[in-house]
């Protein structure tokens, strides 16, 4: 058993290297830069500019910079968000856990729990409408593209039909507001 639990950590870590190698390439192979988002304005110097590339490290060598992003990773360092600048990543989504754990662990019994009835319903009607509509559910809902999928949801039962909030369960830092425009 140790022997089995060992191996599978090792090839979870192998898994994760290999998803933030291919991660920082991918964004690498990209034309431009990430530092372009801050440097937009045309009425930037240039030497503003290049300030911005040396603090994001743009100015180092690939290698010298797959290995910066490889420690930062693997420590947590996750930097500056874009999105909430200058806030760090990691206060951003230590902000936003607490829904995310409540939505998920939410969904997990569920799921759970109408699965496990409705298996045991199938099983004393075999051949039934219900064996065959759940069968359709289900294949449609497992092939569905879930981010669609999600917000479909929350167009019908938050704003179609009223029955779920869809904001305001926790509440949010004076740094960010949903306004009409959605930023």
């Amino acid at each position: 058993m140790t022997n089995y639990l060992a191996k599978r950590a090792g090839q979870m870590v192998l898994t994760l290297f290999l998803i933030v190698t291919l991660t920082f390439f991918l964004v690498q192979a990209q034309p431009g830069d990430y530092a372009t988002f801050y440097a937009l304005n045309p009425d930037l110097p240039a030497e503003v500019r290049a300030q911005i590339k040396e603090s994001f490290g743009l100015d180092k060598p690939l290698w010298e910079q797959y290995l910066i992003h490889m420690k930062n990773t693997f420590t947590g360092n996750f930097g500056v968000s874009f999105g909430h600048f200058p806030r760090p990543v990691i206060e951003v989504l230590a902000e936003r856990l607490p829904r995310t754990a409540v939505l998920f662990l939410t969904a997990t019994a569920a799921s759970f729990y109408i699965g496990f009835f409705l298996g045991k319903a199938i099983a004393w009607r075999r051949g039934g409408v219900l064996e065959y509509a759940a069968t359709i559910s289900g294949a449609t809902l497992f092939t569905a593209f879930t981010p669609a999928f999600g917000l479909m949801m929350i167009w019908i039962f938050a704003f179609k039909l009223g029955w779920l909030p869809w904001r305001g369960r926790f509440p949010i830092s004076d740094t960010w507001r949903w306004t009409s425009s959605g930023t």
